[in-house]
């Protein structure tokens, strides 16, 4: 998996994103979670983690990265999209490592 790919797959799901406009259903809602098998969070259902991600572009889109590969890419290809993420380190490596073990990514605002 490349950059492009990741960018075409973050536009596909900002695009879905937003798609369910300011007053979606609970069906709707549930329909995309269970489409791409990822949570789609926050008020406006414009939050996902990287790690849900990393799993759907296996699972759903059929390309191979493993998380530390995919958390190469994130920044970047964010950038790109003018979209902000923020990077998040397990509870348990706090004081050990600056490394982000996964990423918040806001789809659009």
């Amino acid at each position: 998996m490349d950059i492009k790919q990741l960018i075409k797959v973050l536009t596909e799901l900002r695009s879905e994103s937003l798609k369910l406009g300011n007053t979606p259903s609970e069906s709707e809602i549930k329909s995309l979670m269970h489409k791409y098998d990822m949570l789609f969070l926050g008020k406006n259902f414009n939050y996902i983690y990287s790690s849900e991600l990393c799993y759907a572009l296996k699972n759903y889109f059929h390309l191979e990265i493993n998380n530390d590969k995919l958390n190469s890419l994130l920044p970047h290809a964010c950038k790109c999209l003018n979209m902000k993420y923020e990077p998040l380190i397990k509870a348990s490596k706090l004081g050990q490592s600056s490394e982000p073990d996964f990423y918040q990514i806001i789809l659009w605002q």
